[in-house]
Order: structure tokens, then C-alpha cells, then sequence
């Protein structure tokens, strides 16, 4: 999910509330985080990694010849000043098999001694299956936990080959 604060005031994140149809039965959130991606209108974040899907916490990525590491913060006091970007950083821990839905985000958000709350409709799904293979870790994310120390998240491993990977993606 990304938020662009368009306004010409900031405004400061009091929650998002994540729920849908499988969620807290198939899919639990474990955490959910701000990763910032600009400040205001013209300070680019040179750390912050590309959307998607990631196995590590926090995110970290090979960008050119250097590895990423996405800096998150709490959501709750959270400050976006104008033109400021952020992607929110979601956890999910699969819970038994089925299928799960988050059809929309809500955002509680405090601008200028006001209280608002917006729903956000993006949506993501998936599903979870018993005795699936080991799918393994994209290359790009593998070679980067080691250098910037990030963790794997659960039931994740950094692949045998590794080293070739690094030789290979980090010359």
C-alpha cells in the first residue's frame, strides 16, 4: 500500500486497521510499518527498495552494484509533511490452509488538530496450502541479508549457493 500526502499541511498517522475475510483465521498480521520513500517534494529516500514481496525484515534488495536496506518506522506518530511518499510494510504469518482477503487498508490519520480516518482500496489476496515445495528466495534479496544485517522472516533460508550469487550480483 502507498500513501502520497497531497495536502499542503502534514498530517501524523494514528493506526491502520487491517481486516478482511481470512484474516485472524488463515493469515495473521504480525506487523505493520511505515517505509518511507520521500520526504516532502524533492528528498528521495536513496535506501528505500522497490515495492513487492519480501522475506526479510526489513526489506533489503540489490540495487545497481549495492544492496538496500528499507528503513520503517511505527505507524503510530508518524509525521508526512507535504509531498512526502510512504509504502506501508505489512507481516502476514499463515495460520492453517485457505484463503485470505484484504480488500481495502483504513488509515487513521490527525491533520491540523483534525481526526480523519480513509479507506484505502487496495487489494491483496493469497492462499495457503499444506506440503507446498520450497519455492527459495529471490537472488536480489538473498545476497543483501548478510551486508546489512537484516533478518529472515520465519520458515525462510538464504539459498546453498550463496557464495557464487554474491561473486556473481556483487562485483
Amino acid at each position: 500500500m502507498f500513501l502520497d500526502n497531497t495536502n499542503k499541511s502534514a498530517l501524523v498517522l494514528n493506526s491502520i486497521r487491517l481486516t478482511g475475510p481470512g484474516i485472524g483465521t488463515v493469515a495473521w498480521v504480525v506487523e505493520v510499518k511505515v517505509a518511507p520513500l520521500r520526504s516532502g517534494y524533492h528528498h528521495f529516500l536513496e535506501m528505500a527498495v522497490p515495492g513487492g514481496g519480501y522475506l526479510t525484515d526489513p526489506p533489503v534488495n540489490l540495487v545497481g552494484k549495492g544492496c538496500h536496506k528499507q528503513a520503517l518506522f511505527t505507524v503510530s506518530g508518524y509525521r508526512l509533511t507535504p509531498g512526502s511518499q510512504v509504502r506501508i510494510y505489512i507481516v502476514l504469518r499463515t495460520l492453517k490452509p485457505g484463503k485470505y482477503s484484504l480488500p481495502h487498508q483504513v488509515v487513521y490519520y490527525t491533520q491540523n488538530g483534525v481526526q480523519y480516518k480513509q479507506a484505502i482500496p487496495y487489494r491483496f489476496y493469497g492462499s495457503v496450502a499444506d506440503n507446498i515445495p520450497y519455492a527459495g528466495m529471490n537472488p536480489l534479496q538473498a545476497v543483501c541479508v548478510r551486508p546489512t544485517g537484516a533478518r529472515l522472516l520465519p520458515g525462510w533460508h538464504l539459498p546453498k549457493n550463496l557464495k557464487q550469487l554474491q561473486q556473481r550480483l556483487l562485483k
